[in-house]
Parts: C-alpha cells; sequence; structure tokens
C-alpha cells in the first residue's frame, strides 16, 4: 500500500475555504475532532486492535485476514455520515466526529464484506483520506478505496470501487460539518 503523493485536483481548492466555516460548537464534536489527530511515533496493528475493540468486532476473514466492523447503524459507510471534509496542508482530510476516527479513516481500507457489511483491513500507512474523488456537474464525489488499491490517481476512478460507493454532494457543501444532509448516494451498502 502506497500513500497519496498528491492532494486531489486542484479544482477542488476552488471551493469555499474551511476557514470560513464553523467551528465546532458542542464538547463532543471538539473532543471527537481532536481524535483525529497523527498519533505520535509509529502505530501498529496491536495498536488498532487494543483501540478499536471496545467500538466494534474483529472477524478473520478469508480474504483480508483480520478485518474490523464498527458498531454503526443501518445505511452507515466510511467517509460520509459523522464527520467533515477540511482542506489541510496534506490535502483533503476526513475529520471523524468519532472517537475512534483516528485510525480507520487514515489508515488502512474500507471495503464491504458480502456478509458484515464495511469493514476496515488494518494499514500502517498515514493518509489524509484513503479515498478517490471526482468532480462533476457541479458536484464533487468520493469513495473509499479498497485493499489492494496501490495507484493514488485523483483524477480517476478506480476499477475495484463499486458504483455504490460514491457519496457525492453540490461543492459547495464539500466543507460542510454535516455534508451527509446534502448526500446523493446510489444505494445504501451496510
Amino acid at each position: 500500500v502506497t500513500a497519496p503523493e498528491e492532494p486531489p485536483p486542484k479544482t477542488f481548492e476552488k471551493l469555499p475555504s474551511t476557514e470560513t466555516q464553523p467551528q465546532p460548537t458542542t464538547t463532543t464534536e471538539s473532543q471527537s475532532q481532536a481524535a483525529t489527530a497523527v498519533p505520535e511515533g509509529p502505530v501498529t496493528v496491536q495498536t488498532f486492535h487494543a483501540s478499536l475493540s471496545p467500538h466494534g468486532t474483529w472477524y478473520d476473514t478469508t480474504e483480508h485476514g483480520w478485518v474490523w466492523r464498527p458498531r454503526v447503524g443501518y445505511g452507515w459507510r466510511p467517509y460520509s455520515s459523522s464527520g467533515r471534509w477540511i482542506y489541510t496542508s496534506h490535502g483533503w482530510m476526513w475529520r471523524s466526529y468519532h472517537r475512534w476516527g483516528w485510525a480507520p479513516f487514515h489508515y488502512g481500507r474500507w471495503f464491504v464484506h458480502p456478509s458484515l457489511g464495511w469493514s476496515w483491513v488494518p494499514g500502517t500507512s498515514w493518509a489524509p483520506a484513503w479515498v478517490s474523488w471526482r468532480h462533476t456537474g457541479g458536484h464533487v464525489g468520493w469513495a473509499p478505496v479498497p485493499p489492494g488499491y496501490t495507484t493514488y490517481t485523483s483524477a480517476t476512478a478506480h476499477p475495484l470501487i463499486h458504483n455504490s460507493h460514491w457519496v457525492f454532494v453540490p461543492g459547495v457543501h464539500l466543507v460542510s460539518p454535516r455534508a451527509y444532509r446534502h448526500a446523493i448516494y446510489s444505494s445504501h451498502p451496510t
């Protein structure tokens, strides 16, 4: 797995600046946003296991080995609800509102397991978000890149990303603290 070497296309920088967006208004939001910071020192799979176990279940799968399934409601998907996009010096970063968001949105990859739904495969390379981007007709779209995705090309979709995994919002809502309220989905894999 290789980390992205560049942020999404420069066209995204024309969207409203995150500096003009409202700051967190509740203690819970502030605390959970702080949880997305990069941990000090190297991370290991053991780090993830200990930190994520209280918030979900680990499963041993044939295809990917140990994967983690968060305890979330029906229709949940990674990089969609319970967080927001923020443009940083590293590129577009997903700022999760989940206490456990520091790990699975910045390390490893998400995929839809046929019986478990959205599941996370641990990885030790950090990125602001492991997603592929699309921009069309005033809308911005993103989808989690699956395990085995080794080339980062932000302008094109990866063939391993199923159409139902994409989330689109009008470009002006990309940096909204609740962009999911404006989201357009093809379907809701769980």
